[in-house]
């Protein structure tokens, strides 16, 4: 996908809630790693308590993925092949990784 091409998606608020979601994802996972080692160790407060953490960051990550899956594929602007993908899921990484630095 060309930078000309990518600026349009880049602007729709589906694109960011894609990104959003992606950034939600790893803290969600490295709390849920954390509540299996507390059920490890049987301290049941802390799990109840990191479990519903990874709740808290994992349930809106999987809806805005989802929110903003549907929202690519309703208005068109989801890449039908396979390369036009891999692009966007590559502009997609950079985005969550090295967030765009507006002036």
């Amino acid at each position: 996908m060309s930078h000309r091409k990518a600026v349009p998606l880049r602007r729709t608020r589906a694109y960011w809630l894609l990104v959003w979601a992606v950034r939600c994802h790893p803290v969600a996972l490295v709390l849920g790693g954390l509540t299996a080692i507390s059920t490890l160790v049987e301290v049941p407060v802390l799990t109840a308590a990191l479990a519903a953490c990874t709740a808290a960051f994992l349930l809106p990550a999987v809806v805005l993925g989802l929110t903003g899956m549907m929202m690519l594929y309703a208005g068109g602007l989801m890449p039908r092949d396979m390369a036009r993908r891999q692009a966007m899921t590559g502009m997609l990484w950079r985005d969550v990784v090295r967030p765009l630095k507006r002036p």
